[in-house]
């Protein structure tokens, strides 16, 4: 997929500013296969969560997102000097976090900070707090897989 610029910009430059050429063009893949060709969505960082998000909701499959070190920890644990994470980052990575069916943590540390400093408000669309789970394919995407076997 191209999603650029690739050069010209700094990460926090480039990363907001390449967002909707990266869902058009997450839009335009999906629409060179059949409808139900794509069984889960997984991210990484908060704008490819955000994008998963959309991709999750227009083809109603799971959206799974690999959450790590998150801008609310990192900004909790800033040495004297250091620049913390921007606000846009804080508010993007709740909002992954609100949409995901599945977070999937590296360490028992990380899967702790995924849910402290994110708590689902309570009139949340989707009301339930996403499963988190240490590396491992999640049960619900097992069923699904088990359902389309022939």
């Amino acid at each position: 997929m191209h999603a650029g610029p690739f050069e010209g910009l700094s990460k926090e430059q480039a990363c907001p500013a390449s967002l909707c050429v990266f869902a058009r063009e997450v839009l335009r893949a999906e629409a060179a296969h059949p409808a139900g060709h794509f069984d889960v969505v997984h991210s990484h960082y908060w704008l490819s969560g955000q994008v998963g998000a959309l991709a999750r909701d227009r083809w109603g499959v799971p959206l799974v997102h690999s959450m790590h070190t998150m801008a609310k920890v990192k900004n909790e644990a800033l040495a004297e000097g250091d620049t913390p994470e921007p606000l846009e980052r804080v508010i993007g990575e709740e909002q992954v976090v609100e949409a995901a069916d599945v977070l999937i943590a590296n360490t028992d540390l990380e899967a702790k900070q995924t849910h402290q400093p994110v708590r689902r408000r309570a009139g949340s669309r989707r009301g339930r707090p996403p499963r988190c789970r240490h590396l491992g394919l999640p049960s619900v995407l097992a069923r699904r897989a088990a359902a389309r076997a022939p």
